[in-house]
């Protein structure tokens, strides 16, 4: 049995040296991954190294956290720019949608009035048709009346003319 390695995750470094962080670091007790305390079967002379060891995984721990923290701050920042910015666009569009809807609603009207004013009219066509087939009807029977009473005067001009001329005659 040697001493804990600690294990990590797929693609994660191990944690730096010591050396790395400078003497600012305070060692306390330490433990292991599962929160005991290290077994006695790590030689004393190698104590403090595991000690060590653990520290700096737990140093690293915390500033992987802390920079997945600071990335997952800056996606809420992200998203939440895109959201207002989504919310202010959809306002936009229902503003459209509304000014649409009153721009339709207007247009229907004017066709609804349009198709009043056109079957007005085709009404009046018709009123008018009827009356102008029945004046050309009218005219008809009066240029036959005309016609008759022109060959009736004709006629008579004629009876009017023979009788002149035997009334002369005869005289």
């Amino acid at each position: 049995q040697g001493t804990w390695q600690p294990q990590y995750g797929a693609g994660s470094q191990p944690p730096p040296t010591a050396s790395s962080y400078g003497s600012g670091i305070m060692l306390g007790a330490s433990a292991t991954p599962d929160g005991r305390r290290p077994s006695p079967i790590v030689p004393p002379e190698q104590q403090s190294n595991h000690d060590v060891d653990q520290a700096l995984k737990y140093v690293h721990d915390y500033k992987s956290f802390a920079m997945r923290h600071e990335i997952m701050k800056n996606e809420l920042h992200d998203t939440r720019a895109a959201v207002a910015n989504t919310s202010h666009r959809a306002q936009q569009a229902q503003a459209m949608v509304s000014q649409i809807d009153q721009q339709r609603q207007h247009i229907e009207t004017q066709i609804a009035n349009l198709k009043q004013q056109l079957e007005r009219l085709n009404t009046e066509k018709q009123k008018q048709e009827t009356e102008l087939a029945t004046l050309s009807q009218d005219q008809k029977e009066a240029e036959t009346r005309m016609h008759n009473v022109q060959e009736t005067m004709q006629g008579l001009q004629r009876d009017m003319d023979k009788s002149r001329l035997l009334v002369e005659n005869f005289a």
